[in-house]
């Protein structure tokens, strides 16, 4: 056999099994990661509440705050007496390089919202900054949380759209 055309395919299966390789990993690293159950505790007698869990999101579009790939989890402390919730957020994102490369990657965000409504049933906080608008609900009754994302009307590249996630795992 011709050993140029022997170099040749030893090079094109050393390439399909590099791929197959880094496209296993790429499809299995949702498989290793395990998220907190999601939980709500509300403390009426300190004016606390925490909740813990994943924001999964309802639908997706081009507008998308959160993307089909990435993996969330969340844990959030309400302090009715500050007025404040405070989330604090990992979210394992999928990046696409310019140049092909197709990575996960950690990202870390913290975000403080400003309580607008406390009552028995539910509280309702707003985040306004970065050219979006969150909305967070927190159900006591049903222990349930709901976070709306739209951009902000002041924001010159703003969309009609909004989206939706809820709090799961």
């Amino acid at each position: 056999m011709n050993k140029k055309y022997l170099v040749a395919i030893s090079a094109l299966l050393l390439i399909l099994l590099i791929s197959l390789s880094y496209n296993f990993r790429l499809s299995n690293i949702k498989n290793r990661v395990y998220l907190p159950p999601s939980s709500v505790l509300v403390q009426p007698d300190m004016g606390t509440a925490i909740v813990s869990g994943s924001w999964i999101p309802q639908e997706y579009s081009s507008y998308s705050f959160f993307l089909p790939k990435d993996i969330t989890t969340t844990d959030i402390f309400c302090d009715k007496s500050v007025g404040t919730c405070t989330e604090t957020r990992v979210i394992l994102g999928y990046m696409d390089y310019a140049y092909g490369t197709e990575k996960y990657s950690l990202f870390g965000h913290i975000f403080e919202y400003q309580i607008r409504e406390w009552t028995d049933e539910y509280l309702k906080a707003t985040l306004d900054g970065g050219g979006r608008i969150f909305d967070l609900t927190i159900n006591f009754k049903n222990k349930s949380a709901t976070i709306v994302v739209s951009d902000s009307q002041s924001n010159p590249t703003a969309s009609p759209g909004t989206q939706t996630a809820i709090l799961g795992k």
